[in-house]
């Protein structure tokens, strides 16, 4: 089996992702998601696409490509880069 992932940020869908990670934590009296996705940034290609608030929805779905389940929505809360030139990574994270 595959699972399936589409990520779309603020109405556009990004398929170019290194990893996606969804944590969801449940309890009796409420509820709290949040989500890190690592980009390959190279020589600076999204370095200024994306912004704090932008809507993140995240999909995901077994045997169904494109994904059409929505496992999260969120909006993102920091930006940060890692490593130079044609190695950086964006981290984009949010809840």
């Amino acid at each position: 089996m595959t699972t399936y992932t589409k990520v779309t940020i603020d109405g556009t869908h990004y398929s170019d992702l290194n990893s996606i990670t969804v944590n969801k934590s449940l309890s009796e009296y409420n509820s709290a998601s949040s989500f890190n996705i690592k980009i390959p940034n190279d020589n600076g290609k999204y370095s200024s696409t994306f912004n704090l608030n932008d809507d993140v929805v995240i999909y995901a779905e077994k045997n169904v490509n494109p994904p059409t389940q929505t496992i999260f929505g969120g909006v993102i809360e920091n930006i940060s880069f890692s490593g130079q030139g044609l190695k950086e990574t964006m981290t984009i994270s949010g809840r």
